[in-house]
């Protein structure tokens, strides 16, 4: 049987050991985003009955740079970037402009999300699912 002190000890080593191991291991390695503008363009082909969507984002990162992102409906985990709030939006901030073959819509001012970065790849946490876009370069 263990005696008092060295229990004592014992719980002291433990709680020592786990302030000096990196928060890199115990820490959730989320970052959070801001969404400035997501927009989505769907193109219609009549002929092939085929529907192809291009997915694009601006985002500011963390250290304040600005990401582009881009997927489209092909990749997987690709999708639309939802709001938390739908309510709290502008009324203005959504735009769409349609025609035959083409929709484009432009929704301005999403908020902040969680994301995970992983080299260019960038999962954005959305309030149904969440989305997987490619950085491919930057914005001003």
């Amino acid at each position: 049987m263990e005696t008092s002190s060295l229990l004592f000890f014992k719980r002291r080593v433990v709680f020592l050991v786990l302030l000096l191991v990196p928060s890199s291991i115990t820490a959730d390695d989320r970052i959070k985003v801001e969404v400035v503008e997501a927009s989505e363009t769907s193109f219609h082909s009549e002929k092939t009955s085929m529907v192809i969507t291009m997915y694009e984002a601006k985002v500011i990162l963390p250290d304040g740079s600005h990401a582009s992102l881009i997927c489209d409906s092909t990749d997987s985990g690709c999708g639309r970037i939802e709001s938390f709030a739908l309510e709290k939006m502008d009324p203005d901030s959504k735009t769409c402009k349609t025609s035959a073959e083409r929709a484009d819509c432009t929704t301005k001012n999403l908020g902040y999300y969680w994301a995970k970065r992983s080299g260019n790849v960038l999962l954005i946490y959305g309030p149904q699912k969440k989305v997987k876009f490619k950085i491919v370069g930057s914005w001003k």
